[in-house]
């Protein structure tokens, strides 16, 4: 019985067929967003949060603000979250500690 790791002289892996076809290298793609070029998209992210929860009333008008701000950003699960702990502390402050650790996993539900 010969294993699926074992090669004929010559021949490929059996396992290889299902692996990816390209895979961007760690350097590229650490190159594509070193802090030179990340810090300021960062900065500019986070400085449009604190001026749209100065302006949004509601969570949903805070994530629907920033989706049309930055419609190609990936992390809309963890947006949501942030924005809805944000606000949920925001109407409820001054509860105790069990009640803000429903209120933060609520936003991931």
């Amino acid at each position: 019985m010969t294993s699926r790791w074992s090669t004929s002289p010559g021949s490929a892996p059996k396992n290889r067929s299902s692996r990816p076809k390209s895979v961007a290298s760690k350097a590229a793609m650490l190159d594509a967003c070193s802090p030179p070029k990340c810090a300021p998209r960062s900065r500019h992210y986070a400085g449009d949060a604190d001026d749209l929860l100065r302006s949004e009333t509601t969570a949903v008008g805070f994530f629907n603000a920033k989706v049309e701000r930055y419609p190609d950003h990936l992390a809309r699960t963890v947006l949501w979250a942030g924005a809805s702990a944000l606000y949920g502390v925001r109407e409820h402050p001054g509860e105790d500690a069990e009640h803000l650790a429903q209120i933060l996993v609520a936003g991931w539900l």
